[in-house]
């Protein structure tokens, strides 16, 4: 299984030696997070992250523009105008019904930064196919008025042990995710409580989360999980 993750490598070897323009230069305006990685995502479901720059500079520095180079994706942003030490985030959308397998997708961010008029940010997924025959069971949550919180689980087919390393939500506004069971041997589940917030507003509310599993020898083992809570 060692191949199998051996494409992320060398994507990730590619963009890092491929500097943006103005990488050696003292740029303005610079991004937290060049890559991001969904890992493994379900068939025929929306996932999203927030990619953020910031104004290390002295001027103040605007967002002319952020696009996205397919229509399985979309972002929004708020705020365009930088003043120095500020930061501004854009969320991205990613729909993954029309693609199975590996995808690496990019975003362009075009900036008055002189020394870096265009940004690329990168992200990726892998659509349908789990590695190390480890999926998350649901694929995805959705939550009906009413409903306070769900089980969601992982289930071991294949290793000798998975442990959860790290859980990543999107919107810890929206919903909490609590590992029961962080461990689990060959044919056992992992197991975590996911819970909507008791305050919000009624309305639908699209987000997810991202396990992360140690994988000795290897790259981690990365999965986003699609939430829906509906609330009247």
């Amino acid at each position: 299984m060692k191949a199998a993750h051996l494409w992320v490598s060398t994507i990730l070897l590619a963009l890092i030696v491929i500097a943006p323009p103005g990488a050696l230069g003292q740029t303005s305006i610079w991004y937290t997070e060049r890559i991001h990685d969904f890992g493994g995502v379900g068939i025929d479901f929306e996932v999203y992250h927030d990619f953020k720059l910031f104004n290390r500079g002295v001027d103040t520095m605007k967002i002319d523009s952020v696009k996205v180079n397919c229509d399985c994706s979309t972002v929004s942003f708020l705020d365009s105008v930088l003043a120095p030490g500020d930061t501004v985030s854009f969320r991205l959308s990613f729909s993954t019904m029309n693609y199975y397998g590996r995808v690496s997708k990019a975003v362009r961010v075009w900036t008055s930064d002189p020394q870096a008029p265009k940004l690329e940010l990168f992200y990726l997924s892998t659509v349908g196919q789990w590695f190390y025959k480890v999926k998350p069971d649901p694929v995805s949550l959705f939550f009906l008025p009413g409903q306070k919180s769900r089980t969601a689980g992982v289930l071991n087919t294949a290793m000798e042990e998975l442990v959860l390393d790290d859980i990543f939500v999107l919107d810890e506004g929206v919903i909490s995710v609590t590992p029961t069971r962080s461990k689990a041997a060959q044919g056992e589940r992992i197991e975590l409580e996911v819970r909507p917030s008791e305050n919000l507003e009624p309305g639908t509310y699209l987000t997810n989360y991202r396990l992360s599993f140690d994988v000795p020898g290897d790259e981690p083992l990365l999965m986003t999980i699609p939430v829906r809570v509906v609330r009247y």
